[in-house]
């Protein structure tokens, strides 16, 4: 996970483009690398009273990410996933992931 910064990518979807944008006002927020792949997961950023909004991630996304760009088993992407990534705390910008309770 890193700070933010708008990776290169050609013919982004109107969505990742307002995802940009409020990416840009999330000072705090970090987000995972390399953007070129995990963008395709966010999905939306979270609100917290008194604290920094934050990236959210659909796991089932990631989950697929690793599996195609790393040539992951299913197993071997929910434990990586696990440990490295939503086992990763980086402080208060660290982004959350949500499970649309289809797995």
């Amino acid at each position: 996970m890193d700070k933010k910064k708008e990776p290169e990518i050609k013919d982004v979807p109107a969505f990742m483009q307002s995802c940009y944008d409020w990416l840009e006002e999330m000072e705090d927020a970090l987000v995972l690398e390399p953007r070129e792949q995990f963008d395709k997961a966010i999905i939306g950023w979270i609100e917290r009273c008194n604290q920094p909004n934050i990236v959210c991630y659909d796991v089932r996304k990631v989950i697929d990410i690793f599996k195609k760009e790393d040539g992951m088993t299913e197993e071997e992407a929910w434990e990586y996933y696990s440990f490295n990534t939503v086992g990763a705390w980086m402080g208060e910008g660290t982004p959350c992931f949500l499970h649309r309770g289809e797995e």
